[in-house]
């Protein structure tokens, strides 16, 4: 299966998360997001991130398009995952959703 094909098929799945996750305020997205990314993040700095991030929602014809947290680096959410992208460097793909990422 491509990579086109893998992403066709878990698009649904993904846009069932954000949703989710679109739902929260700040403050739980925040803890849901830290809790979610656990030891994927040992490497970079991340308290100022969660801490002190600021969290933007965008719509896209009303539905849920992107989250994203930024404190200089950032962390963005989309139907397909979550990324890390340094404010200087190369950003790193950290999970795909797919019908076996378990949010709860």
């Amino acid at each position: 299966m491509s990579i086109v094909e893998q992403l066709a098929e878990n698009l649904p799945f993904g846009q069932a998360i954000l949703n989710k996750l679109f739902e929260l305020n700040s403050k739980d997205l925040k803890a849901k997001v830290k809790e979610i990314c656990g030891n994927k993040l040992l490497t970079f700095s991340h308290d100022h991130l969660f801490a002190d991030g600021v969290v933007r929602k965008i719509l896209s014809d009303d539905q849920p398009w992107q989250i994203s947290i930024s404190y200089f680096d950032s962390l963005v959410i989309d139907a397909i995952g979550i990324s890390f992208k340094p404010e200087h460097g190369i950003g790193q793909f950290l999970f795909w959703f797919d019908k076996n990422f378990k949010l709860d």
